[in-house]
């Protein structure tokens, strides 16, 4: 430690260790142990050395003394007060006062802790520009029209905002640096989101968390002191770090963190947050994926409440790991509608199966968060050539339309609700209808009821382009299984006795070893992109388990082990389904979700699709080469949609807590690919492809008509 330039002669100022600083004497070396770690310098004084213990500042020489200055670990008798070691006097908001907001106990309590730590304190009922805040106590139990304006205050002053909610039996607070971090709006309605029983969630926040003080309880002036110490820590070295909420269990002095996301759609934060760009990672890790998702897992803030990973132990010599989300929030806190919530995973992978869960609810969740006012309101015919026309995505058929009111015919210019999005072929924006982007989707009118919302082309990604390569591939999927299923396609089954090692063949000789049958078709169509159809079938005649997935991969081999994995995932949920519920009727017409799963678990089901176990044995090929990144992969499916015609758009639709978990998430649209439905009585079957595919893929002499379609419903997995 080196003496500073003008430190006064120690015989001028009268000098003072911290509170929390010894010096002791000992074995040649003088150490200077205090709460922030010990230091050892040399003895170099005479006359220390016959002494051992304490010892006071005037045995040591001038340049340590000066460094132990410079370390604030000794002070001017003459300063007032001393230093805490926690604290940086010469922090940001240092010279500012901390604004204590409300009344009671325990804001008397922050305020006098305050004081006593040498900060300027003014007490305020209402946000005014009188006083330039160094930090804002505020509790989050307001009401939200002061809430916001307050928060719009402390955005002002940039002043980190200290809100807290506290009960007898625990104290919950966050040091928050809107709009950096989230704002105590965007936390509110996230707990109110989150909240376990939503017919009350709307009371008061301190109603619904038991928040109550009194100067007779001790809680109260634990909460005081813990919130007057972390707000002058926040006025002397500011805010760091991402937002976390602690919640404080007075009975075991436990301290949980809960991680704190921007809540989408925040009227008090959101005009002025920029969602972050995340780094793309490589290709195959998703270790780093699941390192920044995991903050979207929490019971209290999190987008989801838990992961459920099932025990291995249920099923001996299973290669999978099953993922499923619980808990979700209420979406209708910050958006029209409600999102869904359920997801899962099935992969050879545990943390591949961990991302891919709770990236499905991700993009389930984001599909059912929108601003309508954000919306562009217009006619097909005033966009003009930006818009996609909506026949192309495609319609109903003109029989659908006239068993369907509910269905309205499109009008050109009918006003709807558009989003932008951009073209992957010429890069131009490009306006996609609103109701097949967001699912659910309130349309303003009935007559705007285009289709029945769907989540084709919706995926979630560690980054823009790993999410539009989702989307693409569950649109060329569902595409291939339109035109397979419609037109009863005998194509060809894959020969897995050509698979040796690796994850597919683990999946196929644990499931075959258990008595499962496992038929995969190759459903590739003419795009080029191949298409991966699994079928498997276990248990008796009457009441067997079937289970059936597809996937679309640039390899083949890709296609056969996500269509394998998924349909793992399809088998376990089937087995819980059919314990709890009947099959559908032969004849029923009005299915729910879950039907479409179940409906082929029937007795005889499977003959009613005969084609399924037609077409040639082909064995599989040689695996092709990854692409270099995801931005290659996109590249290249692009390129050959656009060989057979089509322009594919994107439509980033990223909820800012999402992008904080480092995830993005994009609808793809593929104007003139064949879409599927949960509905028996509406399979939009108004587009050219699904009858003219066949036939360019030599399969058909001519295209079928609408009365030739398969009459069955589509299983889903």
């Amino acid at each position: 430690m080196n003496a500073q330039p003008g430190t006064p002669p120690r015989e001028s100022v009268r000098l003072v260790s911290r509170r929390d600083v010894r010096l002791v004497n000992r074995a040649g070396h003088v150490y200077i142990c205090s709460s922030t770690g010990t230091l050892r310098v040399p003895q170099r004084n005479p006359d220390l050395s016959e002494l051992e213990g304490d010892i006071g500042l005037e045995f040591l020489p001038e340049d340590v003394i000066a460094g132990l200055r410079s370390r604030t670990l000794v002070h001017s008798a003459s300063d007032a007060p001393l230093s805490h070691p926690l604290y940086n006097t010469g922090g940001p908001g240092a010279t500012r006062p901390a604004v204590v907001v409300g009344e009671g106990p325990l804001a008397d309590g922050v305020a006098e802790g305050l004081r006593r730590a040498g900060a300027e304190v003014v007490r305020a009922p209402a946000p005014d520009r009188s006083a330039d805040p160094g930090a804002l106590v505020l509790p989050l139990h307001g009401d939200e029209t002061l809430l916001r304006r307050w928060t719009e205050r402390a955005m002002e002053a940039r002043a980190p905002i200290l809100t807290h909610l506290s009960s007898p039996t625990r104290l919950l607070f966050a040091v928050l640096d809107p709009p950096r971090t989230a704002c105590p709006v965007c936390l509110v309605r996230r707990l109110r989101a989150n909240h376990t029983w939503q017919p009350i969630a709307d009371l008061p926040l301190d109603v619904l968390y038991g928040a109550a003080e009194s100067d007779r309880w001790p809680t109260t002036a634990i909460a005081a002191a813990m919130l007057a110490h972390q707000t002058m820590a926040a006025l002397t070295r500011g805010p760091s770090g991402p937002g976390e909420l602690l919640e404080v269990d007075h009975a075991t002095a436990v301290t949980t963190r809960h991680p704190v996301l921007h809540t989408p759609l925040c009227p008090a934060c959101a005009p002025v947050t920029a969602p972050p760009e995340p780094a793309e990672p490589p290709a195959g890790d998703p270790e780093s994926c699941w390192e920044r998702m995991r903050r979207a897992v929490d019971p209290l803030t999190g987008l989801v409440a838990e992961v459920r990973v099932r025990d291995a132990d249920r099923e001996p010599g299973n290669s999978t790991t099953h993922v499923l989300t619980a808990g979700h929030p209420t979406t209708t806190w910050f958006s029209p509608v409600q999102a869904s919530a359920c997801s899962g995973a099935v992969k050879y992978d545990p943390t591949l199966a961990r991302v891919c869960a709770v990236g499905e609810f991700m993009e389930r969740y984001a599909a059912g968060v929108y601003d309508p006012d954000r919306l562009v309101r217009a006619s097909f015919r005033k966009l003009g050539a930006a818009a996609v026309d909506p026949r192309s995505l495609p319609l109903a058929s003109e029989r659908e339309y006239a068993a369907l009111p509910r269905i309205a015919p499109f009008d050109p210019d009918l006003e709807l609700d558009w989003v932008e999005g951009r073209s992957l072929t010429t890069g131009r924006a490009r306006y996609v209808p609103a109701c097949v982007v967001y699912v659910p989707y309130r349309f303003p009118r009935r007559r705007e009821r285009l289709i029945d919302p769907i989540s084709t082309g919706l995926a979630a990604g560690s980054g823009p382009h790993h999410a539009t390569l989702g989307g693409l591939l569950e649109v060329v999927e569902r595409d291939a299984v339109a035109v397979f299923w419609e037109n009863r396609l005998a194509l060809p089954t894959l020969d897995l006795g050509g698979l040796t090692g690796g994850p597919a063949a683990a999946v196929v000789e644990r499931l075959t070893a258990a008595g499962v049958q496992v038929l995969c078709k190759d459903l590739t169509t003419d795009l080029g992109i191949p298409v991966v159809s699994v079928r498997y079938v276990e248990g008796p005649a009457d009441r067997p388990v079937v289970a059936h997935a597809t996937s679309a991969h640039l390899d083949l081999h890709g296609a056969l082990l996500g269509a394998l994995e998924e349909a793992d995932l399809c088998r376990t949920g089937l087995r819980s389904w059919l314990a709890e519920r009947d099959i559908p009727g032969l004849d029923d017409i009005e299915l729910d979700r879950s039907d479409f799963y179940t409906y082929y678990c029937g007795p005889g089901r499977l003959s009613l699709v005969p084609f399924w176990d037609e077409g040639p044995l082909r064995p599989l090929p040689e695996p092709s080469p990854a692409p270099a990144s995801y931005e290659a992969a996109v590249e290249e499916v692009v390129r050959r949609l656009a060989a057979r015609g089509h322009e594919p758009i994107a439509v980033d639709i990223t909820p800012v807590d999402v992008a904080e978990c480092g995830v993005r998430v994009v609808r793809s649209v593929v104007p003139g690919l064949c879409p599927i439905t949960l509905r028996r009585d509406f399979r939009r079957r108004g587009g050219r492809r699904l009858y003219e595919a066949p036939v360019r893929m030599g399969l058909r002499a001519a295209p079928l008509t609408e009365d030739e379609l398969n009459p069955y419903p589509l299983p889903l997995g």
